[in-house]
């Protein structure tokens, strides 16, 4: 019969806004929450059976996981933490905190992987765009100086190449056009200019807006 603990973990289970999956010792789902249900699109039930690990994109982070639920060395009261991809039913793609603890079971020598999945999607998606303007120009979407300057050092030890090709340019009486016709005129000539760079130059070149009027080719 139930006991009022039960009752408490059945309702913490069913309510929690992360999902949750209980498994047995080897890590194939019992029981999933509905929060897990959500985050892959599927209904809970449809995951029992199913190998957590299964659940998980790439072999890296399914190796990860697979470790922290079989290897007892890595168990912990507190849980430890990967940040695979999984997989939604409809939607593709999604990013998950995954985090592993242990539960007692009635037997004092037997303990039970919980497997706890945070939707951190949202969070990836700030940090690339984070990324993205600290390495982009906002104005032109063309690499910027500093990524311009890297991207050139990493290709100067590259010995797959057998030849470098370095251009660096601007804009004749760029300051008259500024200056006589407005910032907003300026803007768009140089958002002209990387759009036809991009159009003139191979794929595999490197584009970047140095500073002001000045561009780069490598």
């Amino acid at each position: 019969s139930a006991t009022p603990a039960t009752d408490r973990f059945v309702a913490l289970f069913t309510a929690a806004p992360f999902g949750i999956a209980l498994t047995d010792a080897d890590g194939v789902i019992v029981e999933a929450n509905p929060a897990l249900g959500a985050f892959l699109g599927v209904d809970p039930a449809e995951l029992r059976g199913t190998p957590f690990v299964d659940l998980i994109t790439g072999q890296g982070d399914a190796a990860m996981v697979r470790a922290l639920i079989s290897d007892p060395d890595t168990r912990s009261a507190t849980g430890r933490h990967v940040g695979p991809v999984m997989e939604h039913a409809t939607e593709g793609p999604v990013h998950a905190d995954v985090s592993v603890i242990t539960l007692p079971s009635d037997d004092p020598s037997r303990r039970y992987p919980a497997i706890m999945v945070r939707d951190v999607s949202d969070l990836h998606l700030l940090q690339e765009r984070l990324h993205h303007q600290n390495v982009h120009d906002p104005l032109t979407g063309l690499p910027n100086a500093a990524s311009f300057h890297g991207k050139l050092e990493a290709a100067m030890v590259d010995r797959t190449h057998p030849q470098l090709a370095l251009v660096v340019f601007d804009i004749d009486g760029f300051r008259l056009i500024n200056d006589g016709f407005g910032t907003e005129v300026g803007d768009q000539l140089l958002q002209h200019m990387a759009t036809k760079l991009r159009e003139i130059f191979p794929v595999d070149a490197v584009i970047g807006r140095m500073i002001g009027d000045r561009f780069g080719v490598l």
